[in-house]
């Protein structure tokens, strides 16, 4: 008996809530690269202007974080981003989990909405914040119930 047989019609938790960390990880690291080009692009431009590192390395911090702060297609690029990854790592899992597809796809969004309801929490709350949880959620739900073949 096979590995996929003996899974179906099972919540596959551990499988479930690794994917989800996964797409979270990629989603974040993903999001992160217009930070590090800026950081580059302005490193390269201080750094010979400014002989004190600790100044360029407090200016690039300084503009990063009102970038991030104040640019609302980062926020929206980042929602985006970890959903197709959810949506993609529940469609993967559907192929296995059979007919707890929807409820293993829930738990895949479940985890980067955890994490965004926890920062929600400790931080400050925003109306973005509770779009992405629901956001999320919905695409581990529609990723789990895709008709579709996701490729690999």
């Amino acid at each position: 008996m096979s590995s996929n047989t003996s899974s179906e019609g099972r919540i596959l938790w551990g499988k479930t809530i690794f994917n989800g960390f996964i797409a979270w990880i990629i989603g974040i690291a993903l999001y992160m690269i217009p930070s590090l080009v800026v950081a580059l692009r302005m490193g390269f431009e201080l750094g010979p202007q400014l002989n004190d590192s600790a100044e360029v390395s407090r200016q690039i911090s300084q503009h990063i974080s009102e970038m991030y702060r104040s640019n609302l297609y980062l926020a929206v690029l980042y929602i985006v981003l970890v959903a197709l990854l959810v949506f993609w790592r529940a469609a993967r899992l559907k192929k296995i989990s059979g007919a707890k597809a929807m409820v293993n796809g829930a738990i895949v969004g479940a985890v980067p909405a955890a994490i965004s309801l926890l920062s929600m929490i400790l931080g400050t709350f925003g109306w973005m914040s509770v779009i992405e949880i629901f956001v999320f959620l919905a695409a581990g739900i529609v990723g789990g119930m895709s008709k579709r073949k996701v490729i690999v």
